[in-house]
């Protein structure tokens, strides 16, 4: 991959007068406790020592001018992050109290009052260390403080109460370097804070999850099949084979020819005159933009479907902040750039496979992110009266050159499929809880094998302010970094373990739910009459041009397979041939004759005998045999297949061969 280097940085910056607003705004009310502190001083001679005793040391004000993130790949066991703030102005007040022996003639001194330091122009850098046994393969796993260099400078202080001018100095100092360190010390925990063992659980948690789909045993795309072969000799029932071109009922059978031409039109090349792939495109590319894809070729998820908790993914606090990110929309591109479609490929006798590829996908997610001071208790944050700051934001992430294949078990009972009348799946909205009638258990997926060849690192947008924008954005586009291969290799397992398993308990909890599988027996409307082709295979409207009721009496489903049909027919391969002369004609030719496109009536064709014995012979045989039609794998345009007339009862059929 070219975004590897042995040695790289990654670092967003182009720092601008108040890209920070926003989180310095987060923190303008909020207050800081830092831990009380107890401690001695040596005086001048002939003085000793005194002691000085700071409480109550508050910091508020928090602001910071810069901040950036950046990464180096230091071997292929380790990555360095690298955190910096620079332009850190804090303000802190905090209650003094000292005490000294003066000597024999003034005893013990003490005094106490108030103060105040001003920090400015300060800075803090801190490097960690991430280790992984290989990233090329696996997550970091493992993460250790490097360094943390702190710079806290107080440029001004102010004291109120009575301070002796005997210790004057060696007093301000004190508290001076005190109050520095106690800023630093808090500092380098919180930005130290990623090689603690909060992060450490949290590498352990992420490489855990990864590494079971890093070298997954390989799924059996035939293991339902190998279950349900087991069972069926004590079952008593007959089920459909899809293997078996002879068995089946009528409704069997058309199972069979609807999957074969639905296959063919979907994965084959139809018609797309402007399309965003061309003039031609696969008809399943087709099919989702004029059916399901909306304006902008893209699918949205609603989330509350998706998420019962209202979206939220992630609400958690640290030191300083709480933090929550709610999930509000999903949108899924690409769905519609599929280069390869194959459907309902017969590998067992009820197993069927899918193998799809898509050039790229891309997912929208639509975030709310709200920052607010913290509440934990373990918080070193006394005062959250600060409002939180809201950002909305937009991520999306995108895969290269999907390739899917999926197994699936599907059980068809022979006898529930004898029991289904056609007019019950004249309406489309009917026929899956028909078909779902006709099973003898649910559907399984047995194989969910998915990968990728590209990740294209996640791009955010939308944020209030620049600086968080920035910060964010370098973040993820360092964690990627840092699991980019490993989620290249995890995604195989990830998708034939996890994705099959949820798969397979939502198609349970379907089947499980017994309105869904509640056949709806035939409309009156269809056992009335002479069938009228204008409405058997038109939409409303065509058949009320040419003199129908146009009211759809015998439902959609006729109506959508002759579209479907008739737009197959029209179907071209990429050689400029219809796909019916490869796909149809062809094999049916080429099974009946031994040769493609040819035709061979075997039989006589017709045999007389004819009496000529006033012309001196006896008898005349006149034998027609071995008749064969040639280039019948030639047809073109136009042509037409039952296709309905003014006349109630009659249909064109137009076919050009040659």
């Amino acid at each position: 991959n070219a975004r590897a280097a042995d040695v790289r940085s990654l670092m967003v910056r182009g720092l601008a007068a108040g890209d920070f607003d926003e989180l310095n705004t987060l923190f303008e009310g909020t207050q800081i406790k830092l831990p009380d502190a107890e401690f001695n001083r040596d005086l001048p001679w002939p003085l000793t020592s005194v002691d000085i005793r700071m409480s109550n040391l508050i910091c508020s004000n928090l602001a910071i001018e810069d901040m950036t993130l950046s990464s180096s790949t230091i071997s292929t066991q380790r990555k360095d992050l690298f955190v910096s703030i620079s332009g850190l102005t804090v303000e802190c007040s905090f209650n003094w109290w000292y005490k000294y022996d003066g000597g024999f003639w003034l005893g013990w001194i003490t005094g106490d009052g108030t103060g105040q330091a001003y920090v400015a122009e300060s800075s803090i850098a801190t490097k960690v260390a991430f280790t992984s046994s290989d990233f090329n393969h696996h997550p970091p796993s493992g993460s250790y403080v490097v360094s943390c260099s702190p710079v806290i400078q107080i440029t001004d202080m102010d004291f109120q109460g009575g301070i002796s001018g005997t210790i004057a100095n060696t007093f301000e100092g004190a508290v001076r370097s005190t109050v520095e360190d106690e800023i630093e010390a808090v500092a380098c925990e919180e930005l130290g804070g990623l090689g603690t063992s909060f992060v450490e659980d949290m590498l352990d948690y992420l490489s855990e999850t990864f590494e079971p789909y890093l070298d997954p045993d390989p799924s059996d795309p035939l293991s339902a099949q190998k279950d349900l072969d087991s069972s069926l000799p004590n079952a008593g029932v007959e089920l459909f084979d899809f293997e078996d071109e002879e068995s089946g009922s009528t409704v069997g059978s058309i199972v069979q020819t609807v999957v074969g031409q639905v296959n063919t039109y979907l994965g084959g090349l139809v018609d797309d005159s402007g399309g965003p792939n061309g003039d031609k495109d696969l008809g399943i590319n087709v099919a989702l933009r004029s059916s399901v894809l909306d304006a902008q070729r893209s699918y949205t998820i609603e989330v509350v479907d998706l998420m019962p908790n209202g979206g939220v993914i992630y609400d958690g606090h640290d030191m300083f902040t709480e933090t929550i990110m709610t999930l509000t929309d999903i949108r899924i591109l690409g769905l519609d750039t599929f280069t390869s479609f194959k459907a309902a490929d017969v590998i067992a006798s009820q197993t069927l496979q899918n193998s799809f590829e898509w050039k790229e996908l891309k997912m929208i997610a639509d975030l709310t992110i709200e920052m607010k001071p913290s509440t934990e208790s373990d918080s070193i944050i006394v005062d959250s009266s600060t409002a939180s700051v809201i950002e909305t934001i937009s991520i999306s992430m995108e895969i290269q050159e999907v390739a899917t294949t999926m197994a699936f078990l599907v059980a068809l009972d022979m006898d529930k499929i004898d029991q289904i009348v056609l007019g019950s799946i004249l309406d489309t909205d009917g026929m899956l809880s028909c078909l779902l009638a006709t099973m003898y258990s649910e559907v399984i997926v047995s194989q969910f094998q998915t990968t990728v060849s590209n990740i294209i690192a996640p791009d955010l947008d939308g944020f209030i302010s620049p600086g968080i924008d920035r910060i964010v954005s370098n973040a993820a586009d360092i964690s990627y970094d840092f699991y980019e291969q490993a989620l290249l290799e995890a995604m195989p397992g990830l998708f034939d373990t996890t994705v099959r398993q949820f798969v397979n308990d939502f198609i349970r909890q379907y089947f499980d739910e017994s309105s869904n599988s509640e056949c709806p027996g035939p409309s009156e409307a269809s056992k009335e009459g002479i069938i009228d082709f204008r409405d058997l295979f038109l939409s409303p409207d065509e058949a009320n041009k040419l003199g129908s009721s146009g009211e759809m009496p015998y439902g959609d489903f006729f109506i959508t397979g002759k579209k479907i049909f008739d737009e197959m027919l029209e179907t071209v391969d990429s050689n400029g041939s219809l796909l019916i002369n490869n796909y149809i004609i062809a094999p049916a030719t080429e099974a009946q004759s031994g040769k493609t496109g040819t035709a061979k009536i075997t039989n006589d064709i017709f045999y007389t005998s004819l009496s000529a014995n006033d012309y001196g012979i006896q008898m005349i045989n006149l034998n027609a045999t071995n008749a064969k039609m040639e280039n019948l794998d030639t047809v073109s345009t136009p042509i037409k297949v039952m296709q309905p007339t003014e006349n109630s009862y009659v249909v064109d059929n137009e076919l050009k061969v040659g």
